[in-house]
């Protein structure tokens, strides 16, 4: 590099990755109409797009479902609104791809007789969610998770309650006493609950 010339290479490499992003758009979008009209089998060898590109691409589980999310989302004109962010740039790839997982997740927790229209629900989330964004330009990926995991609780009252339900429904302990006076001690639960027993064992011993 020429002295002087970083912060030049610093925002050709940040112009290069939002071209990258608009690329994998279009393809994805491309690639979901593939395996919408049913071809990706016969062309493809996969009749998932998301195990396609995985094997193709040689990328991760994770990647490979995102991608295939965000195209399927641009094909069926489900998020239109994530959507058009994304093609003018206001959100990156990966950030769509969490809007659009942050709404498909609130939709499927909801409470059905508080919500019983999900494409009114995912629709105030989409918005719920784009318009955190642009309040908050910097906020992360896991930070568009973290908030559509709260705006779901709060246009879902009870999701709280149930959730709390459920995790101390997977609480358990067993105390067994042995026949030479001593005892066994075996318990589980959450994170939360881990935390607790460490901090008890830790008093106890």
């Amino acid at each position: 590099l020429a002295p002087g010339c970083e912060g030049e290479v610093l925002d050709q490499a940040t112009r290069l990755w939002e071209h990258l992003d608009q690329i994998k758009h279009h393809m994805a979008t491309a690639l979901a109409r593939i395996e919408a009209n049913g071809q990706l089998l016969g062309e493809g060898g996969q009749r998932d797009l998301a195990t396609w590109m995985r094997h193709s691409f040689a990328i991760s589980a994770t990647q490979a479902n995102e991608m295939a999310t965000v195209g399927r989302t641009a094909m069926r004109g489900t998020f239109p609104d994530t959507t058009r962010a994304l093609e003018e740039g206001e959100l990156s790839f990966g950030e769509a791809a969490a809007v659009v997982a942050g709404v498909e997740r609130a939709v499927e927790k909801r409470n059905s007789t508080d919500n019983p229209d999900p494409v009114l629900f995912a629709a105030k989330m989409e918005h719920g969610l784009l318009a955190f964004k642009q309040e908050r330009p910097n906020t992360s990926v896991a930070g568009l998770g973290r908030a559509a995991h709260q705006m779901g609780a709060r246009l879902d009252p009870n999701r709280v309650e149930r959730d709390h339900e459920a995790a101390h429904a997977q609480r358990g302990a067993t105390l067994s006493r042995t026949f030479g006076g001593s005892f066994l001690f075996q318990a589980w639960g959450s994170a939360a609950d881990a935390l607790r027993l460490e901090a008890v064992l830790e008093s106890y011993a």
